[in-house]
């Protein structure tokens, strides 16, 4: 599967590395083009350009705003991914960012799985992390499989971002 990944920090680049030595063909972006630096990788130019490679791409950004400029801005993957793709968010940003990502993306035919994970850096090195995903149950299976090359635990359950999930306002 052609898998995309942005957030190449602590936790994205070892989950990035467990997909692509799970035989993932592998593409990225970074603001910082130095932490692309070793990957087994093709690299782009863009947000966009990387959504329009890949079937399914999944983000781990530090804040909502990042996240949303990354899937809605400018050359965001918004302008790149076909219909029927998927955006896999292992961010945890604010429910309401979430579910205004997912709605645009959907206008574009474009699915959205609102997947923070837990378990931090090492859990990220391990493969052992926790994601608990909401969104489209119907192209959850899929992501699903792919993210558990990264993971021990996952759960697909409720739509996009449900409000009575206890996450952080702050983001």
């Amino acid at each position: 599967m052609k898998v995309g990944f942005i957030g190449l920090g602590a936790m994205g680049r070892p989950m990035a590395l467990h997909l692509q030595a799970a035989g993932h063909e592998l593409h990225v972006w970074a603001r910082r083009p130095q932490s692309c630096a070793g990957l087994p990788a093709t690299v782009h130019a863009s947000p966009a350009e990387l959504g329009a490679a890949c079937e399914v791409v999944f983000t781990v950004i530090t804040s909502s705003a990042d996240v949303e400029g990354v899937a809605l801005g400018r050359m965001g993957l918004i302008h790149g991914m076909a219909p029927g793709s998927v955006l896999v968010d292992c961010s945890t940003i604010a429910p309401d960012v979430a579910r205004r990502i997912a709605g645009q993306l959907a206008e574009q035919g474009i699915h959205m799985l609102d997947a923070p994970v837990s378990g931090g850096e090492q859990g990220a090195k391990d493969a052992t992390l926790a994601i608990m995903a909401g969104g489209d149950a119907g192209c959850s299976n899929g992501c699903v499989r792919c993210s558990k090359n990264s993971a021990s635990a996952s759960s697909i359950s409720a739509p996009t971002a449900p409000a009575r999930w206890p996450r952080p306002a702050t983001r």
